[in-house]
């Protein structure tokens, strides 16, 4: 790794950004990955989001608990996401 990279992941490592920014990245990647398969159901890009969650969280010896302190802004923004969709699913 270049220092660039290495000054940055020492930052995010210690901060709470980390969650957010593994999530935010891990589900670019799975979607990116899903869009090459064209659209291929078997790579669902929430199934491969996890998959590298759990990867890279297993390699690098991050507590769960450390992922989730900075992956609370979106585990807060689904409650709010569900139920906008299920207004229109419920009207229909």
């Amino acid at each position: 790794m270049s220092p660039r990279i290495v000054d940055v992941w020492v930052y995010l490592s210690t901060s709470p950004l980390l969650g957010l920014t593994l999530t935010l990245v891990a589900y670019q990647g799975a979607y990116w990955v899903y869009q090459r398969a064209n659209f291929n159901p078997l790579l669902n890009p929430v199934l491969l989001a996890i998959a590298m969650l759990v990867t890279a969280l297993s390699l690098t010896g991050t507590p769960y608990a450390t992922y989730f302190d900075g992956a609370q802004f979106v585990h807060f923004l689904l409650g709010p996401a569900t139920v906008a969709l299920a207004v229109p699913l419920y009207l229909q």
